[in-house]
């Protein structure tokens, strides 16, 4: 802490300077775990952003707060039997993976997820019909899928792994990664960034088994 030498400033010193800090990370990661905790606990679907609000925490009290999200449509998984890989490199393998699920996957994605998708990138203005809307279209209805799969067959991304992945891109940026996952968190973005990563594990897995289905 400033004006003390290292060890010398007291509990209660580090606790008042970094409170707004410490609350704010704990917030964080306790709200992302919960929320995901609950929802697998109740079975539930939920597709797009979550959104947060009414958030309680204060010591020696429960953490309160209101979550809210789009349940994702019904659909039946496409046949991965069917799925048979060209020779490639495994970017190439996954492309492929990646546009047969599409054209084998037969569901509408809710407005508001392609909404979502689209407040990510520099086409938050896109309108239905649009080729940008149509491509962020394209990406929900696959992370969609992909997400269903990794459910069905016990593909998973652990809370270690968004972790280091967070350490990862809070270098590149120039950033802490407190702050990073602060900033995900406020925009929905942790959340996407796990999505994500499920995403690149789940096509692993289909180029794992695509040869031995």
């Amino acid at each position: 802490m400033p004006g003390f030498r290292p060890g010398r400033a007291t509990e209660k010193q580090v606790e008042s300077h970094f409170r707004k800090e410490i609350r704010a990370d704990v917030g964080s990661r306790c709200v992302e775990r919960l929320s995901r905790q609950a929802i697998e606990a109740e079975k539930l679907n939920p597709i797009g952003p979550i959104s947060v609000s009414d958030v309680e925490l204060e010591p020696g009290r429960p953490l309160r707060f209101l979550a809210r999200f789009t349940t994702a449509p019904e659909f039946d998984i496409p046949d991965l039997a069917a799925l048979v890989l060209p020779e490639g490199t495994d970017a190439e393998r996954r492309d492929a993976a990646s546009v047969w699920l599409l054209e084998n996957m037969d569901t509408n994605v809710p407005d508001a997820v392609v909404e979502w998708e689209l407040s990510f990138g520099d086409d938050s203005g896109a309108t239905p019909g649009s080729a940008e809307w149509n491509a962020a279209r394209d990406r929900a209805k696959l992370l969609l899928v992909l997400r269903a799969i990794a459910r069905r067959d016990g593909v998973d991304v652990d809370d270690r792994d968004v972790d280091e992945r967070i350490e990862t891109m809070a270098g590149s940026l120039g950033t802490t990664a407190r702050q990073l996952r602060n900033e995900l968190l406020q925009k929905g973005g942790l959340r996407r960034v796990r999505t994500f990563m499920l995403a690149e594990r789940t096509l692993d897995y289909l180029l794992e088994i695509s040869g031995g289905l």
